[in-house]
């Protein structure tokens, strides 16, 4: 199944319109010791022989949205710097904390109004 993946991955990004992740990371989605009682839904190679134009559009938007998934369940991890201040004004203490991306991985993959709220600066 890994051998597999990257071509998968190709045709979910071509179905969902965006870029697929330059490295992958097939290990977390192969891994059947994890699976107990239900199985993923992960799209086939078989996507690319259907015509998508023939279906209806709610079932279209339900396989884009299974086809994105994938995408950032291979799309290496999200990476941050996390920096937390402790500062001390008479017998108060304030904490500050702040966030550094160091790489967006999969996060451009989901909803931009998701990613605008999560990448807004620190004031």
């Amino acid at each position: 199944m890994a051998e597999k993946v990257p071509a998968l991955v190709n045709v979910a990004a071509t179905l969902t319109g965006k870029a697929a992740p330059s490295e992958l990371a097939v290990k977390p989605i192969i891994n059947s010791k994890k699976v107990s009682d239900h199985h993923a839904i992960i799209p086939t190679l078989e996507l690319q022989k259907c015509n998508f134009a023939e279906l209806p559009k709610g079932e279209f938007a339900i396989l884009q949205l299974i086809a994105t998934r994938l995408l950032v369940s291979v799309a290496p991890p999200y990476r941050y710097a996390e920096t937390v201040a402790e500062f001390r004004c008479g017998e108060e203490i304030f904490t500050a904390k702040g966030k550094t991306v160091l790489e967006l991985a999969g996060k451009p993959l989901r909803s931009p109004e998701r990613l605008r709220k999560q990448m807004r600066p620190c004031p």
